[in-house]
């Protein structure tokens, strides 16, 4: 056996550049060369380190004589095998797994912290044929491009099919040391090759009994790639049925930027062709939803929450060996990309909970619990109890365990009040007053992987008048610059009543600037794309700022001051919220001002799509408010009930195996939205609709409780909206409860938990 070894040569006296040199080994007491014919300029910088390739073993010396032998010298020598004299491994690491790669960071015994390497993963089942999988090395690498970072543990563990692989270290740096397994300028040259032990994976199918996972699902999958450089692979997992599995309840988080996720039933009564159950493109960046079933994959748009789902493949012909192919594809374009998915098989689904009861009887108003107040400035505070489901009646449900959070639809408001057994509810009323409110609007704006791959400095610090805040944008690219200023231009036209005077409410605005927080450290920033999990932070700028553009060394420029303000309008008690709306706005704009420096570059155009991305204001009223309702409502949308099929290529639906989740769902309403072509309709089920009105303007206190029949739901004649967040308000209200001069009259007990004589209704109500 041999070994390698690396050195330079830095004092070679004085031999002549066109010397050559030979080698020997104490093991045979330098008689034998090693080498001969070596030019000295090989072994002297800027050409070395220098390997010296076939050192017999036990060599722990070398001798080097020049060809003349009138200069020679003895060099201590080691093997030039980090993996063997350093201890290379990693921290942490599974050399048999399920499905995935486990390897945590990489530690070795002769430095204490190795911060750069670069390791090929290859998949030998067949040892003759290595094939090239993916690359992993630490964040922020110098050693060019990866696809996973380390450590490779837990949500960042690597899905990959079952078999053999071998990681390979190529590169590494220890206590300042580059070590290359080949043959680089500025590296030494080492035996890398042998540092790790093969994994073996096997990728067992999932089944409906083979989950480790507590809860309501048994099979949890998360990734979490901060990758670099390439696309990271799909993952694709057998899902295994048991005899009288009909529905797979499944959830997939994708987070911001969008992943793909595709279930398919793989079955031979079909040949195995795929019949593919669901296709859809799931995130929070996808402009908008569009569950049409002329498209595939479908668009999810998610707003932070799981799409969850019950895929019902009941009228599908079965055989044993039949299984699920569940496919998760990262999104290619911007590998900065997180998701979580979780998956439980069930051999029924019951789609009844406790809300079917109030789908024809409403929830009831607690007797007893109805009661008035005048507060100051002439408001009337109206409080009461509604009856409801237990919590446990709701949670323990199939339906709200596998179908709770919805993403984007029409009616994607849910109220969650019908879970609690007795609900407060409460309102402040009055006939008239002066109130202020602060309203806004908030514009779709996501950071995603921008293919400009321009530079963008960003600078917040307090070099404005008086130390207040100053922010500096710059750069590169037009439509990077475009899309900072041509938001702030939009921004600022929608604030086009804003008054500079101080004492005017129309000076009580701002507008906000979104921008990516990216690293501290400055090497990790300048590359950082945007993605999952993106920190950000928000500027608060108030409308006086000064803005001014240019173009200077080769950068666009956009540069804001960022004033203080002060309230300088006064408002009595009863302008109702007007000191404090004012004041919010001033403390927001202040603290942003005064607050949170920052001072990033970045090479890949890291930014919002609309940078400056809300506005708000302060208005004041001269109102009332005379009435307010209480509904409570759950809701499904059509997409998320239904299961439809296709096969082909291109995809074409099979209408035979197509399937419901809950076959209650149509004896409920149904709100198309504004869009059916894209699939979006829902089914609505009120539970309750109260509403409390004022009937007298001379004696506050009288007031009176309507409301409408509940049928499947609804009620007659109902409409909706165009978004199907709320009904349009019945036409057929009546009166189920009057207050008037202190009497009280209940004209229908049926909405009423036991419901007492109008003698107890009047002692109660009047304190008596």
């Amino acid at each position: 056996m041999s070994f390698s070894t690396s050195f330079c040569l830095t004092n070679i006296g004085s031999l002549l550049p066109n010397t050559t040199l030979t080698f020997y080994s104490n093991v045979d007491g330098y008689t034998t060369p090693i080498i001969s014919g070596v030019p000295v300029l090989s072994v002297t910088p800027p050409n070395c380190p220098y390997t010296l390739n076939g050192v017999y073993d036990g060599t722990t010396t070398i001798k080097v004589e020049s060809l003349s032998g009138n200069c020679c010298a003895v060099i201590d020598i080691s093997p030039n095998n980090p993996c063997s004299f350093c201890d290379l491994g990693f921290d942490f690491f599974l050399t048999n797994t399920i499905s995935q790669i486990v390897a945590g960071n990489l530690t070795g015994s002769c430095d204490s912290v190795i911060s750069d390497y670069r390791i090929d993963w290859y998949e030998i089942t067949n040892p003759n044929s290595p094939v090239y999988i993916f690359t992993t090395g630490p964040l922020g690498t110098l050693y060019g491009s990866i696809q996973h970072t380390h450590p490779l543990v837990g949500i960042t563990s690597v899905p990959v099919p079952n078999g053999i692989y071998k990681p390979v270290l190529t590169r590494v740096n220890i206590n300042g040391i580059n070590y290359s397994s080949t043959s680089i300028p500025g590296f030494v040259q080492a035996d890398l090759n042998n540092c790790f032990s093969n994994v073996t994976v096997n990728s067992a199918p999932l089944t409906c009994v083979n989950g480790p996972e507590l809860g309501d699902y048994s099979h949890i999958v998360n990734f979490s790639g901060a990758s670099e450089g390439t696309s990271p692979p799909p993952l694709t997992m057998v899902y295994q049925l048991g005899p009288n599995t009909n529905y797979l309840a499944w959830k997939f988080n994708a987070f911001d930027v969008p992943d793909n996720i595709k279930i398919s039933y793989i079955g031979s009564y079909y040949n195995n062709q795929p019949i593919v159950l669901e296709f859809s493109d799931v995130g929070l960046n996808i402009p908008s939803s569009n569950y049409s079933l002329t498209i595939n994959p479908k668009l999810v748009r998610t707003f932070g929450f799981e799409y969850k789902k019950v895929t019902n493949f009941s009228n599908i012909i079965r055989s044993s060996g039949d299984y699920l192919l569940i496919q998760i594809t990262p999104n290619p374009t911007n590998l900065k990309t997180n998701f979580e998915s979780a998956f439980q098989c069930l051999d029924t689904f019951d789609c009844s909970s406790c809300w079917d009861t109030y789908n024809t009887q409403p929830q009831q108003i607690i007797s007893g619990s109805v009661s008035a107040s005048t507060d100051t400035c002439n408001v009337v505070s109206v409080r009461l109890k509604v009856s409801g489901c237990s919590i446990s009646s709701v949670q323990d449900t199939d339906f709200y365990k596998y179908t709770g959070n919805m993403p984007q639809s029409p009616g994607y408001t849910f109220n969650n009040n019908i879970y609690t057994t007795q609900q407060d509810y409460s309102t402040s009323l009055w006939w008239a007053n002066t109130s202020c409110e602060v309203t806004g609007q908030v514009y779709n704006s996501f950071c995603p992987a921008i293919t400009g791959n321009g530079t963008v400095i960003f600078t917040k610090n307090q070099t404005g008048a008086g130390g207040t805040g100053n922010i500096l944008i710059k750069c590169s690219l037009i439509e990077d610059f475009n899309a900072y200023y041509q938001s702030y231009l939009s921004r600022m036209s929608e604030l086009s009543n804003y008054s500079s005077d101080p004492t005017n409410i129309n000076y009580y605005k701002y507008f906000t600037l979104k921008q990516p927080i990216l690293s501290t450290d400055s090497n990790i920033a300048l590359n950082a794309p945007c993605g999952d999990g993106q920190p950000f932070r928000e500027y608060t700028i108030h409308p006086s700022s000064v803005v001014t553009t240019g173009f200077t060394s080769g950068y666009y420029t956009m540069n804001l001051t960022m004033p203080t303000i002060t309230k300088q309008i006064f408002y009595t008690n009863c302008q109702l919220n007007c000191n404090v709306s004012l004041q919010s706005i001033v403390d927001s704009v202040n603290t942003s001002s005064l607050s949170f420096q920052m001072n990033t570059t970045n090479n890949k155009s890291n930014r919002y799509t609309a940078p400056f991305n809300s506005r708000t204001s302060a208005s004041i009223l001269q109102d009332s408010k005379t009435s307010f309702t209480f509904t409570n409502k759950w809701y499904i949308p059509k997409f998320f009930a239904e299961t439809i099929p296709y096969s082909g290529s291109p995809l074409v639906i099979i209408p035979s195996l197509s399937a419901s989740t809950c076959t209650r769902l149509p004896i409920i309403q149904f709100c198309p939205g504004f869009n059916p072509q894209s699939n979006q309709g829902v089914y609505i089920g009120y539970t309750m609709y109260y509403k409390i009105r004022l009937t007298n303007p001379n004696n506050p206190l009288d007031f009176e409780i309507v409301t409408t029949p509940i049928v499947n739901g609804g009620w007659p004649g109902i409409l909706f909206g165009d978004f199907c967040n709320e009904a349009v308000e019945p036409s057929n209200l009546i009166v189920i409860y009057k207050v008037v001069n202190g009497q009280v009259t209940i004209s229908n007990p049926n909405y009423f938990v036991n419901a007492p004589s109008a003698y107890t209704i009047y002692k109660r109500y009047n304190n008596i």
